[in-house]
């Protein structure tokens, strides 16, 4: 049996690691991120805790493979080292791996309304279509034979460097590629706040949590910042963002349509450890705020104290104030450059119906030279549309039930809705992996 793996993160490979142990052949079509973006994040985010139970967020076979002998608590520096990497540089898997970006996945005959007489749609196989970048393997041949490439001259030669489309067809799909590529935008609704649309491609304007990869880049060439959304993703940014805070000249507003930040995740069982992580940044946020107003109390009570000749030599003390700054209920509706003044700015407005409604502070405008956009991710269905899929009114998630979808033999792990869990859970997609299994094990079934 053909098994296509699409994506290359820890679910994907702990899929590619299951079905070839089980003598299935596997393709793993790995994509710019190998490893994923958990495996990507780990050296600005190794002590963050990914899971308090190792068992949970790993499998036997993945266990006996890295001989990984951790226990309770893991971060993701030790999972991503001692775990994840000694996953991917396996030398004894026998996967076929493609380094391929894959652009849609259809029947290789079937139309959407069409089917076999007395036989399941599987009865088709699946074609998986990628682009292929032919230029590492060109140069490879024309350094190997120089003089044959010469003679076909320049405009052929740079020809061949643009990608091409291949294809491969499998008895079985399996989607791996999680939720992160596709994040919302900072509008209410899902939707594009006034303007964005037109402003997001040539400004410094960041989306999702793959943006998290260009946090060292963002802290050098940002002064002030506005975070848009407090769930997980928002979370990760601020404890990312702590060292940039150290510069008093540094600030970040915090923008978020709940009335109480990191509401919805400090009650989610699998995100409190990055909740724990932001919630220390704010409290050390908040001490030295302290720090700064006792000696501002006391600078100031020395000015006042002053001869009146030399108080008029010397400023008065200025208030400090926090260099996070929170503004909650807010939904933003606009962005905007001027032509007379450096920046980005961000509309904000309050709506009666949340608490904490304000009248006086209906609308605000803030300043920011850079924006971080992290208000959540949704499926994108696009690579599947040649498929028997469906998704949730919002397109958040795919409507399956046990990793299953309603085209037979194509599967989603990781990024389906679940009863207790309305985010990316890498716990219960390592569950789907057993669950797929037990399926595909149907089809082989005599009764």
């Amino acid at each position: 049996m053909k098994i296509a793996i699409i994506g290359s993160g820890p679910l994907g490979l702990e899929a590619a690691i299951h079905f070839e142990n089980l003598g299935a052949a596997v393709t793993l079509f790995m994509d710019e991120i190998p490893g994923g973006l958990i495996y990507k994040l780990k050296d600005n985010f190794s002590d963050v805790v990914v899971h308090s139970d190792f068992e949970k967020v790993s499998t036997r076979r993945g266990r006996e493979i890295s001989g990984a002998t951790l226990q309770g608590e893991v971060t993701l520096g030790q999972y991503s080292e001692e775990y994840l990497e000694k996953l991917l540089h396996d030398p004894t898997l026998n996967l076929v791996i493609k380094k391929a970006k894959v652009e849609r996945v259809h029947k290789r005959f079937l139309s959407l309304d069409e089917s076999v007489q007395d036989k399941s749609r599987m009865h088709d196989l699946f074609r998986v279509i990628y682009s292929v970048d032919p230029k590492e393997n060109i140069l490879e041949q024309a350094q190997a034979n120089p003089e044959a490439f010469k003679q076909l001259g320049e405009d052929v030669l740079k020809s061949l460097e643009k990608s091409v489309e291949a294809f491969e067809d499998f008895d079985i799909v399996i989607d791996a590629t999680g939720v992160f590529h596709s994040p919302y935008p900072m509008g209410a609704s899902a939707s594009f706040a006034l303007n964005e649309k037109n402003l997001k491609e040539e400004n410094p304007i960041y989306y999702g949590a793959k943006a998290l990869l260009k946090l060292d880049e963002i802290k050098k060439n940002s002064k002030n910042l506005v975070l848009i959304g407090s769930g997980e993703t928002a979370a990760a940014w601020l404890v990312g963002l702590e060292s940039w805070l150290e510069d008093d000249s540094h600030s970040l507003s915090l923008v978020t349509t709940e009335t109480t930040i990191f509401e919805k995740l400090s009650k989610n069982e699998s995100g409190k450890g990055i909740f724990k992580k932001a919630l220390g940044v704010v409290e050390r946020n908040r001490e030295k705020l302290r720090e700064k107003i006792i000696q501002f109390e006391k600078d100031l009570h020395h000015w006042r104290d002053l001869e009146a000749h030399i108080k008029a030599k010397k400023t008065q003390p200025v208030e400090p104030r926090s260099q996070i700054n929170f503004l909650t209920g807010y939904n933003v509706s606009a962005l905007d450059r001027l032509l007379d003044r450096e920046g980005l700015f961000v509309t904000l407005e309050m709506s009666p119906f949340r608490e904490d409604y304000n009248p006086e502070k209906e609308m605000v405008t803030l300043a920011a030279d850079t924006i971080l956009v992290a208000t959540g991710h949704f499926k994108e269905p696009t690579l599947f549309k040649g498929l028997l899929t469906k998704y949730d009114e919002m397109r958040k998630y795919p409507l399956s039930e046990k990793a299953e979808t309603s085209e037979s033999g194509f599967y989603i792990i990781g990024a389906t809705k679940r009863a207790h869990n309305d985010r990316y859970s890498l716990e219960d997609g390592l569950k789907d992996i057993d669950l797929i299994e037990k399926d595909i094990l149907k089809f082989f079934s005599r009764a």
